[in-house]
C-alpha cells in the first residue's frame, strides 16, 4: 500500500537525533506566553494535488525566533504563527545539545536533555548512561537522521556509537521518522541500523525520492512522506 503524501519543505537543517513526548511533563521554568495564530485571506481558493504548503520563517541567527506559518490553497487561507498554537504542550527528550540549544526559548516546548559521553563533532550523548537515561522514558514518536540506506541492509550510520544511541532509544518509542535527503537513499554507511522489529517505520524526504526507491520502501513495510517541489 502506497501511504506517500506530498507536504512542503519546511527547512534544510540536519535532525540528529530527537524524541517527542505528547503528553504534559512539569519542570520549572519560566512560562512564556503563547502567541496567538493570525489568519488572512490571499487570492481565491484552488484545487490542486498538492492542499497547501509550510513556510519557516527562521528569525535572525541565534536568536531562536522562529515561526512557523500555513498557506490552505483550498481556503485561500494565510495562517501565522500555527506551531506554539498547535502544540502548547510539547516535550521534547534529546541526546543533541545542539537540538536542545536550539529549541531552548520556544514557549511551547518542555526540553529534557539526556546524559552521556559528549562527543564534541556532532554535539550529542552517547554510550551506557545515554542508554540508561533513555530507559526512563517511553514515546511514541523517535525522529532520526540517518547517512545513508540499502535494500539488503536498511538505514545506515557512520558512528557505531551514535547508531547505538538511536538503537537504545527506538526501544522506548512506538514508531521511528526517519528525516533524511532523497540523496541519502543513493549511498550507505557503515554500520546497520538493525531497529527493533515490529516498530512501525516512517520516511520523511524530498520530492526528488525515485518512484522505485519509495516502491521499495513501501514493499518493506516502510511510508513515505514526499515534500512538494
Amino acid at each position: 500500500m502506497n501511504t506517500s503524501n506530498n507536504v512542503s519543505a519546511l527547512s534544510a537543517f540536519t535532525v540528529l537525533l530527537i524524541t517527542v513526548l505528547c503528553t504534559v511533563m512539569t519542570a520549572c521554568r519560566i512560562e512564556e506566553p503563547i502567541l496567538p495564530s493570525e489568519e488572512e485571506q490571499h487570492g481565491e481558493p484552488v484545487l490542486t494535488d498538492i492542499v497547501g504548503f509550510y513556510l519557516l520563517n527562521e528569525g535572525n541567527m541565534g536568536s531562536n525566533k522562529s515561526t512557523l506559518d500555513y498557506y490552505d490553497y483550498t481556503s485561500a487561507t494565510y495562517r501565522r504563527n500555527i506551531y506554539a498554537e498547535a502544540n502548547p504542550d510539547v516535550t521534547i527528550i534529546t541526546n543533541s545539545a545542539f537540538i536542545a540549544s536550539f529549541i531552548r526559548k520556544s514557549a511551547s516546548a518542555n526540553i529534557i536533555l539526556l546524559g552521556g559521553d559528549f562527543q564534541k563533532d556532532a554535539q550529542v550523548m552517547v554510550g551506557p548512561i545515554l542508554r540508561t537515561c533513555a530507559a526512563q522514558f517511553y514515546v511514541n514518536k523517535l525522529f532520526i537522521g540517518v547517512d545513508g540506506y540499502s535494500e539488503q541492509l536498511g538505514f545506515t550510520g557512520n558512528d557505531h556509537l551514535r547508531v547505538q544511541a538511536v538503537r537504545d532509544m527506538a526501544e522506548h518509542a512506538d514508531g521511528v521518522y526517519v528525516i533524511t535527503e532523497s540523496s541519502k537513499f543513493a549511498r550507505h554507511g557503515v554500520v546497520p541500523l538493525s531497529l527493533p522489529e515490529g516498530k512501525p517505520l516512517h520516511v520523511i524526504t524530498d520530492a526528488y525520492l525515485p518512484d522505485e526507491k519509495e516502491k521499495a520502501l513501501n514493499l518493506a513495510g516502510i511510508s513515505v512522506t514526499r515534500t512538494a517541489e
